[in-house]
């Protein structure tokens, strides 16, 4: 078996593309790679781990049904390890076309669709499920059923966030497959090599408040605030304010300013139609004829 730091390189490098999710890139894939290392050697595939991943993360969603302070600790470190498995579920998938190929994969392309429609699952059911079992862990601390409803919110409007984005690629595919009668072919858009970087945009404070509630409102970014609320739970008090009533208040909040934002500004002046054309192209299908 090669070592961590062959693995790194057989199981990571397409990782290396994603430079939006630094917390991913830089703490969950630093552990996962470990975790890889124990499950490659047995006959385990990377359908198996994603489902694996999924059970955690369900597993661990329901921790938080508990008004313990130290259960709902444990509740946010089970998440963790839920998001560490969504990346070792990938990496078992790269190396095992690694031995298959005897290549190292570059391409996510080159991979089964199978493991995003996992992603997919994944992110709906353990989304969904997190902040209304917390809200149910708050209403068993005081019996106030409103705390049942925010969360509900909370968890309502983190599944929209979801759907805003998964509905603008439905809506992407949907037109790929009208306009395909057969005599056009949908191609992206080449971008030439010597486009000069546009220079960055200003933003106003709104802006960046907005840029910053959004963050907030998108995992891991979730799952981290979870965590830190949990502890900080445990320093405050016995007697004092839970925090996960303001966590799930801020979130029922938050998302939705967030998702409302978002679906407006999709729907407003044919958005997405530009989106789409500024990505997309229709050519005919001979061009692409030997």
């Amino acid at each position: 078996m090669e070592s961590i730091k062959e693995l790194r390189v057989i199981c990571q490098t397409t990782a290396k593309k994603d430079v939006s999710n630094y917390y991913m890139r830089y703490v969950s894939r630093f552990f996962s790679i470990y975790i890889s290392r124990i499950l490659l050697p047995l006959p385990v595939h990377a359908d198996q781990v994603s489902l694996a991943m999924i059970v955690v993360g369900v597993g661990s969603t329901f921790i938080f049904l508990s008004p313990d302070r130290g259960l709902f600790l444990w509740g946010a470190l089970g998440l963790q390890l839920w998001y560490v498995l969504d990346c070792a579920d990938g990496e078992v998938a790269r190396y095992r076309f690694y031995q298959r190929a005897k290549e190292v994969v570059v391409d996510k392309t080159r991979l089964s669709m199978t493991g995003s429609y996992w992603d997919y699952l994944n992110h709906y059911i353990v989304h969904g499920l997190s902040l209304f079992l917390i809200s149910y862990g708050a209403f068993r601390i005081n019996g106030d059923s409103k705390w049942l409803l925010v969360g509900f919110t909370a968890s309502f409007f983190q599944m929209l966030l979801l759907a805003v984005h998964d509905s603008k690629s439905r809506a992407f595919v949907g037109k790929i497959h009208k306009e395909a009668s057969g005599q056009t072919v949908a191609c992206a858009k080449q971008r030439s090599a010597g486009t000069t970087q546009a220079s960055p945009k200003r933003h106003s404070p709104f802006k960046w408040v907005f840029m910053g509630m959004h963050y907030s409102c998108t995992f891991p970014t979730v799952m981290n605030v979870i965590t830190l609320t949990a502890i900080s739970n445990l320093m405050v008090r016995t007697g004092g304010t839970d925090l996960r009533l303001g966590l799930i208040l801020y979130y029922a909040v938050a998302s939705g300013i967030v998702f409302i934002c978002i679906a407006a500004r999709n729907l407003s002046n044919k958005r997405i139609d530009r989106d789409f054309e500024e990505q997309f192209e229709f050519r005919s299908a001979k061009e692409f004829l030997v």
